[in-house]
């Protein structure tokens, strides 16, 4: 008996290395965004022009919480609309999707981003002054998708200036970038951001980041 076990182990290890997902974690969904992420927001930056703002979650709100926790993600579900998915899918963490963030999202929206730097950018944007119409954003959601019923691409691509986001908001964001495509002369070299991002909610985090900034070859 402790042989076929051993067996059976074996082979849902290879089985899993080669993509397979166990039919023991799938589940019924009705709503697709299976985790909600909570906690602070963290910033790094990536190369030269550009940050990576990411989730140092220290609480998860999922389909399979209890109690408390259960009743804050239907709440979300709900402000989302996010009900009627209606799917028999794998849970998230059981899939090898490289990043291992497939339908999850940071748990607030967000309605407002500004960037100041230490440094002048140009001549209309001083030190400390916003860089609103500099900074472009990027990263991926799944809101276009949950919003149009579950139809179309699942993530799909979200970008431009941070001072003209969406009118809802940048909502069910899975990951952001923040990022300079345009660098005059007079700006190369280190800045020192501060980052303020606003969620729907209110909350306002700030951030400070380090950043090479250097010309950009058309």
């Amino acid at each position: 008996m402790k042989r076929y076990k051993f067996l059976l182990v074996a082979l849902s290890c290879f089985l899993c290395g080669c993509g397979w997902v166990p039919p023991w974690t799938y589940y019924t969904a009705e709503s697709f965004i299976a985790y909600y992420l909570a906690g602070d927001i963290k910033v790094h930056t990536l190369g030269t022009n550009r940050v990576r703002l990411y989730w140092g979650f220290t609480q998860e709100y999922s389909y399979n919480s209890w109690g408390e926790e259960k009743y804050v993600y239907e709440e979300l579900c709900v402000k989302h609309n996010d009900l009627e998915y209606d799917k028999r899918v794998p849970d998230p963490k059981a899939l090898e999707t490289g990043d291992g963030t497939y339908r999850m999202v940071y748990w607030k929206d967000f309605v407002a981003i500004d960037v100041v730097s230490d440094r002048n950018f140009d001549t209309e944007h001083l030190a400390g002054s916003s860089l609103g119409d500099v900074v472009e954003y990027g990263g991926w959601s799944y809101w276009e998708y949950i919003k149009n019923n579950y139809t179309g691409r699942e993530e799909n691509y979200i970008s431009g200036y941070i001072n003209d986001l969406p009118e809802d908001g940048l909502c069910l964001v899975k990951e952001l970038f923040l990022y300079f495509n345009e660098v005059p002369e007079s700006a190369v070299g280190k800045h020192n951001l501060t980052i303020t991002i606003i969620a729907d909610d209110g909350t306002v985090y700030e951030l400070a980041c380090p950043v090479e900034l250097a010309a950009v070859e058309e």
